[in-house]
């Protein structure tokens, strides 16, 4: 039984070598800053069509990304792109998280199953809205604020 078990994970990881990077593979084995973080100042999460969930947590610091972490449901590289961008983020200034292009984050991958590209997009965009509703915390949250007139 042991040797059946070696073989596919050998055949298993031959396949992988095939369509993902080194890097996507790491990311997706040893997942990094995985978890939610108890002193993050901004979060979102999505759950997309595709069956994909992706909770986003960021600890900022004078408009600083300090650390990022996630906790994902779904396929492989989701979890290697919500990965990749708890690496990627901090340091960024917001303004410069907020530029971040799906593009970019697939390029600091490597190579991915175009069918999953998604999944770029995704996080792309759970990491904007983390930073929208820390911006939003921040302005509702000092008394010191202008008031926001929204228009309904």
């Amino acid at each position: 039984m042991s040797s059946e078990f070696e073989e596919f994970n050998r055949l298993l990881m031959e396949e992988m070598k095939r369509v993902y990077s080194e890097k996507a593979i790491d990311y997706g084995v040893s997942p990094k800053n995985i978890g939610p973080m108890d002193d993050a100042n901004g979060y979102a999460a999505v759950a997309d069509s595709h069956g994909d969930e992706l909770h986003l947590w960021l600890k900022v610091e004078n408009n600083i990304i300090k650390k990022v972490s996630f906790f994902t449901k779904g396929c492989l590289t989701i979890r290697i792109a919500a990965s990749a961008l708890t690496e990627m983020v901090p340091g960024k200034t917001l303004d410069e998280a907020m530029e971040i292009k799906p593009k970019a984050l697939r390029d600091f991958i490597g190579r991915t199953p175009r069918k999953t590209w998604h999944c770029t997009i995704l996080a792309v965009e759970v990491l904007r809205m983390a930073i929208r509703n820390h911006i939003i915390l921040k302005v509702f949250n000092n008394p010191n604020s202008e008031t926001i007139k929204i228009d309904l």
